[in-house]
């Protein structure tokens, strides 16, 4: 297989994290805007920006945005809540340092 690019596996590599459920949302219906879940497709943590048909649009402190499918999603926990605090803080840190 020399050559060949491999695929990357999507759905979080298998390992259950810590203090989680392992469900996801039933439908796009139950994902609420605003709320912080986590993407096992891409393993980012994200607040929900709004919803399609079947996608939900993601967006980080950073204002990274990305869109995936509901199905992959899980409610963030407050571990997730404190990551996305942890980076909003790293990012205005970073920000200020170009500034000056």
């Amino acid at each position: 297989m020399a050559g060949q690019l491999r695929r990357k596996r999507r759905g979080g590599g298998g390992i259950p994290r810590a203090g989680t459920q392992v469900s996801h949302f039933p439908s796009v219906d139950a994902v609420v805007v605003g709320s912080v879940v986590y993407d096992r497709g891409n393993g980012m943590v994200g607040v929900v920006l709004g919803t399609t048909a079947v996608d939900v649009t993601l967006k980080r402190p950073t204002g990274y945005e990305w869109r995936t499918h509901y199905w992959l999603l899980l409610a963030g926990t407050a571990h997730d809540q404190h990551q996305l605090v942890a980076l909003a803080g790293l990012h205005r840190t970073r920000l200020r340092g170009r500034a000056g």
